[in-house]
């Protein structure tokens, strides 16, 4: 032993023996340290000692000051310290320890501890740990003795979910050690698990383990595919190897596809000639292996046994060889079998037609004659795609068939467009059977919100009108008038009321009771009296706007002006809205005015005014007639909230407040500060950096400023010098983030008359305003 680890064992001894005092916080890198340094004679010391030590409570310290990496070797000396002295203290912590360390190793000797120690609290808290390390590694205290002890055949399954199901870490290397020595249904469940769990080494295991003439090599390939389906790469340099063992067994049901998926993954396409073997198989997982190599990796040379495969195949695999085919022979077989008289065929070209995106071929078979084929098609639509959607409105015109054209309606009212609906009203005017699904369809597009008669073509307003006037009065026109009212122009609602008051007249007789169709007339009726009224209200606007524009302004007219302007239900065009609103304006602005005809304007404006209108009213809310003011001051809100976006301040001026100059880099910060001050009677005037408001302040007349410190191009302080080199300069309210002595002195220094540090109270601030305005 060197004299360096001499010395280190002797300094571990003294350390164990209590002759050098050290805080217990240091002690577990103390420790740890001189471990490492004495070697292993240093670990036997302090197995010894942990065995030999009288005091439990010093020996429970020095098991909880035991790095982890120490605890495993030290498990014999930790169980025989327990043993020989039970003591509460010393027992917890090596309880701690073990449980901590979840090895094993220590679970064996908390089971060890719980046989032999007579304290019954260390017994439970052993049994407690030792339960906890089970249900962290429940494959290797639970399911692998279970899979292990055999002869439980009706349990394999049981034991399969959890073993698949388990946490541990080290399932896939537990497996590997024990599935050789199993037999039967056991040995078929850890290949099961490890063809779901395992990984490279899995792989390489089992490909060494695996031979031809074995016994359960077919159980062995399927674990070895099930790996490779996951990771398709591990297979990629074996490929000449399992190719050459599918040769062998390309007719064996056994092991073929468990072989044919080997020779088949990994990034490139097999060879042609072992594909064109695989196609010839009689085993139809071989064959099938080999269709989807060929759909995802097109080999040309193997168009023509394709070609011959295909009548000998089904539906489903006819689709995959289609598509393969698709992209050898640019579809010609594919179109060969699209107009093929055998009806198979032309459903499995239309599957294989929206597999391949062909949606012109897809939609042709959509409406054939032959209901079996468009229905086959129709059926595909859940693997349609938004792009398919012109070839299903053009088939829902074509098809003969009624419950293909259902179909199709249907998924257009739940997957269509804007540009739908004119497909649908198309079908308004055609037979019943077609007319009646595809006025649910429109119906429903409309619920949707993705309809509006402005989106449909003139061809299908045309068809809507027409439809009006001829399709039957019952439940899906009901639906679809019903819900098209709002957009329906007069001419249309005036063919509706006509034929629905004929229709419910009868219907009144017969029963008494209202139903759908009187609904329907009674909406068609109130739709028809609303436009109508909101015409009158527009002409009649627009009749008292050309008297008080070229005419005297009177009270009345005004009144009865804003009165039209400001109806909830009339929707008035742009342009005669805008000349109302700029004559309101006016009469809001004039002096000479009438005081009620000013306010009727005012309460207009308010109402139905744009942004436009807020400096007027910022100035109209400080008129000295209380009347105009408080309704000023009330649209002046209602148009702010409507406008949100729009700043709220304007200039100083004869009707206005105190000016204050509000210095702000961040706009929604700025714009909170104006409509306060709005509020509170004053005229906020923005600023966005220090040049900008010494501008302002040159050529307007400011009363206050109030001044935030970091600004661009020139900051707070800058601004502060440069108006303290003016002989007559206004009150400065300085804003700040940074409160501190240093910060406040300086900008009192350069003239700042208040500091106010953020966050600011707006209430606070508008009291330090009055105080100095008053000053």
């Amino acid at each position: 032993m060197t004299a360096a680890r001499s010395e280190a064992l002797r300094r571990l001894e003294d350390l164990l023996a209590g002759r050098v005092r050290v805080p217990a916080e240091a002690l577990d890198r103390l420790l740890a340290a001189l471990i490492q340094r004495a070697g292993p004679e240093g670990l036997q010391a302090v197995g010894l000692h942990l065995v030999r030590e009288p005091d439990p409570r010093r020996a429970a310290l020095l098991i909880d000051s035991l790095p982890p990496s120490l605890v495993e070797p030290l498990i014999p000396y930790l169980v025989e310290g327990v043993v020989k002295s039970p003591t509460l203290p010393r027992g917890l912590a090596t309880v701690r320890a073990l449980g901590g360390l979840g090895s094993p190793a220590a679970h064996r000797a908390l089971t060890d501890i719980e046989a032999k120690v007579p304290h019954p609290a260390l017994r439970a808290a052993a049994a407690a740990r030792r339960a906890e390390i089970e249900t962290a590694h429940p494959a290797r205290y639970v399911w692998l003795p279970r899979l292990a002890a055999g002869g439980e055949v009706e349990a394999a399954e049981e034991i399969r979910r959890g073993l698949r199901e388990a946490p541990d870490p080290d399932l896939e290397t537990l497996l590997l050690a024990v599935w050789p020595q199993l037999e039967g249904p056991a040995r078929q469940v850890a290949l099961d698990v490890l063809a779901e769990r395992g990984t490279e080494v899995s792989y390489r295991a089992l490909r060494e383990a695996w031979r031809p003439e074995a016994r359960d090599g077919g159980a062995i390939l399927g674990a070895l595919a099930g790996i490779v389906g996951r990771h398709p790469a591990l297979a990629q340099a074996d490929r000449a190897f399992w190719a050459r063992a599918l040769e062998g067994a390309l007719d064996d049901p056994a092991v073929g596809g468990a072989l044919a998926a080997l020779a088949c993954a990994g990034t490139q396409p097999p060879d042609a000639r072992l594909l064109g073997r695989m196609l010839a198989s009689s085993v139809e997982a071989v064959r099938r292996r080999a269709e989807e190599c060929l759909v995802r990796w097109p080999v040309a040379e193997l168009a023509e046994p394709l070609r011959a495969l295909l009548p000998r195949v089904g539906e489903a695999e006819a689709v995959r060889v289609l598509q393969a085919l698709e992209k050898q022979d640019a579809g010609r077989t594919l179109e060969a079998w699209a107009s093929d008289p055998d009806p198979g065929r032309r459903t499995a070209a239309a599957r294989a037609a929206l597999a391949c995106g062909r949606d012109d071929l897809w939609g042709r078979l959509l409406a054939d004659p032959d209901p079996r084929v468009a229905l086959a098609s129709a059926s595909a639509l859940g693997e349609a795609e938004p792009r398919t959607l012109l070839a299903i409105e053009g088939a829902l015109a074509a098809s003969p068939v009624p419950l293909v054209v259902k179909t199709l309606c249907e998924y257009l009212a739940e997957h269509g467009d804007a540009s739908s609906g004119d497909a649908l009203a198309g079908c308004l005017v055609r037979e019943p059977w077609r007319a009646a699904p595809a006025a649910r369809a429109l119906a429903r597009l409309r619920q949707r919100g993705v309809l509006s008669w402005e989106f449909l073509s003139d061809g299908a307003r045309e068809a809507v009108g027409r439809a009006a006037a001829d399709l039957p009065l019952e439940g899906p026109a009901l639906a679809l008038w019903g819900a098209l009212i709002e957009d329906l122009p007069v001419e249309v609602l005036q063919t509706l009321r006509d034929r629905l008051q004929a229709a419910t007249q009868g219907e009144t007789r017969a029963r008494p009771k209202a139903t759908l169709l009187q609904a329907v007339y009674l909406a068609v009726v109130g739709r028809l009296q609303v436009l109508r009224t909101a015409e009158r209200c527009r002409e009649e606007a627009e009749a008292l706007l050309a008297k008080l524009e070229t005419g005297r302004i009177r009270s009345d007219q005004v009144g009865a002006l804003a009165r039209c302007w400001v109806r909830p239900d009339v929707t008035f065009p742009e342009d005669l809205s805008a000349r109302v609103e700029a004559f309101l304006l006016g009469v809001a602005e004039d002096r000479h005015a009438h005081v009620g005809a000013r306010v009727e304007a005012v309460r207009a404006l308010g109402c139905r005014g744009s942004a436009r209108c807020i400096p007027a009213l910022v100035r109209l809310r400080r008129n000295p007639l209380t009347a105009l003011a408080d309704t000023a001051r009330e649209a002046l809100a209602e148009v702010a909230r409507r406008n949100p976006a729009a700043e709220v301040v304007s200039p100083a001026g004869d009707e206005g407040g105190p000016t204050v100059l509000l210095v702000e880099d961040e706009a929604s910060v700025r714009d909170v500060y104006a409509r306060y001050l709005l509020e509170k009677g004053f005229s906020p005037l923005p600023a966005g950096d220090g040049l900008q408001a010494l501008d302002l302040i040159e050529k307007l007349p400011v009363d206050l400023v109030v001044l935030d410190l970091e600004l661009p191009r020139l900051d707070g302080f800058g601004v502060l010098e440069a108006l303290a080199r003016r002989r007559r300069r206004p009150p400065v309210v300085v804003v700040t983030a940074h409160g501190d002595r240093a910060t406040v002195l300086r900008a009192v220094r350069l003239g700042a008359d208040d500091v106010v540090v953020k966050p600011v109270d707006l209430e606070a601030l508008v009291e330090r305003i009055g105080r100095l305005l008053a000053r």
